[in-house]
């Protein structure tokens, strides 16, 4: 699953490569020393950050990545702050590049920048309501 290379995978090695993703036209892969999944990006919706509330050093400054599709969890990585918020950047990057290269556009990485805009009080609620109609074409 993950010896395989080709012209159009990309890698993100972290933590001298015991962390792999890799994605390639049709999946999104993950290793660890413990863990691997395997998604198809067409089914990711979204790619978020939990922080990690637990006690203890296992748990000091990590995150946890979760990708999402269909109200559902599709994997899930405990990982290093920083290394969670690259692999976040990285997934959705991917996905993203991968939509507009189809054509299409990723309304769901759209829709969660739309999302953290009005979070963060950028936006109000109305906007936020009327372009995300406006990204999903309603």
């Amino acid at each position: 699953m993950f010896g395989l290379k080709n012209k159009n995978e990309k890698k993100l090695s972290m933590l001298l490569g015991t962390i792999t993703f890799t994605i390639d036209e049709k999946y999104l892969n993950y290793r660890n020393n413990m863990t691997t999944f395997r998604i198809l990006k067409s089914d990711i919706e979204s790619v978020s950050l939990d922080a990690d509330n637990g006690i203890g050093l296992g748990h000091l400054g990590f995150n946890y990545l979760r990708v999402n599709g269909s109200g559902t969890l599709l994997g899930e990585a405990h990982l290093p702050v920083s290394n969670a918020k690259k692999a976040q950047e990285f997934i959705l990057q991917e996905i993203n590049v991968n939509a507009n290269k189809s054509g299409g556009s990723n309304n769901y990485y759209d829709l969660e920048k739309l999302a953290d805009l009005k979070e963060k009080g950028i936006i109000t609620q109305e906007e936020f309501e009327a372009k995300k109609k406006q990204i999903l074409g309603l």
